[in-house]
């Protein structure tokens, strides 16, 4: 689990729970850790409501997936002009939705685009030069890590 560095005393009851349960917790304020045998990072930005949120960055010898959680299009900008080619990914899972800005998307150059949705819905227009894999019409999916990165699984 990820948690911001500053809880509520209620949320930091519930985190203690989560960790007394054998959860791995880490906080947003060590931007950068290693669990299960890749590099995990955190890309921290504050959202025009203030909000402070965090695009996770893991990579290994087999690949590279960057979650943008639910920056919008005018963080994932400012993401782009913070962190540059630290953004290179196989993998970019969108924010829910799948808006997914095209200055982000230069800098992350991902071979795929996974976009979560809930079943039924609308999904937003797929990026420039991108199919994206969505959940809530492709139902679960699967990505395999190896030489060439990390591709669909089929």
């Amino acid at each position: 689990m990820i948690a911001p560095p500053v809880l509520t005393a209620g949320a930091q009851a519930t985190l203690t729970a989560f960790q007394d349960a054998g959860v791995t917790v880490v906080t947003s304020a060590s931007r950068s850790w290693r669990w299960g045998g890749a590099a995990w990072r955190c890309l921290e930005y504050a959202s025009s409501s203030g909000r402070q949120g965090c695009a996770l960055s893991v990579a290994d010898a087999t690949g590279r997936l960057l979650a943008l959680g639910d920056a919008d299009p005018a963080v994932q900008d400012e993401l782009a002009a913070e962190y540059g080619t630290v953004l290179r990914a196989d993998v970019l899972i969108a924010p829910p939705g799948g808006v997914v800005d095209q200055v982000l998307l230069e800098a992350a150059r991902p071979a795929a685009v996974a976009g979560p949705t809930a079943r039924g819905s609308t999904p937003g227009t797929a990026p420039l030069g991108y199919a994206v894999e969505r959940t809530g019409v492709d139902g679960d999916l699967a990505f395999i890590g190896g030489a060439a990165g990390l591709q669909a699984a089929r």
